[in-house]
């Protein structure tokens, strides 16, 4: 499993020095009103580039290369939302995405596809459980245009 937390040089002024679990809480941290990203992501590259586009805006960062991994660390860490490649090892991103949303507690979490392959329609994703999609590449403009999106409709 990987999962790293934190690596910005500003954590500790975001939460960093926290247990993860901690700062996705709603106990009225300053860290909250940051949102924190779960990355399920299996292309090394493009994780560690769309963790520094995240970090660069301000998010707090989770991240795992496993879709079976994205479970319980959505349980664990209850992000603000999740970003999920849809071509993943052993678990797709779709298969994922369902597992999340039978789960009371995960169910709520709002989930964004991303692809280099050509996306399903908005209907498809939406009726599969996600709030949004990106098809790769994307620029960090249109990443953080769907993660505002996003958030705004789940008041985050």
């Amino acid at each position: 499993m990987t999962l790293v937390e934190e690596s910005a040089p500003d954590a500790a002024q975001r939460g960093g020095g926290q247990d993860a679990a901690e700062r996705g809480g709603t106990g009225g941290d300053p860290a909250e009103a940051v949102p924190l990203v779960l990355l399920v992501e299996d292309d090394p590259w493009i994780r560690s580039a769309v963790r520094a586009l995240l970090e660069q805006e301000g998010y707090r960062v989770a991240e795992t290369e496993l879709g079976e991994e994205a479970l319980p660390l959505t349980r664990r860490l209850r992000p603000d939302v999740v970003l999920m490649d849809l071509v993943l090892p052993v678990m797709s991103g779709l298969d994922t995405v369902r597992s999340l949303k039978e789960h009371a507690d995960t169910a709520a979490v709002p989930v964004i596809a991303t692809s280099g392959l050509r996306l399903p329609g908005a209907d498809a994703l939406a009726a599969a459980g996600f709030a949004g999609s990106l098809g790769k590449p994307y620029r960090g403009a249109e990443l953080f245009a769907e993660l505002q999106r996003v958030l705004a409709r789940r008041g985050a």
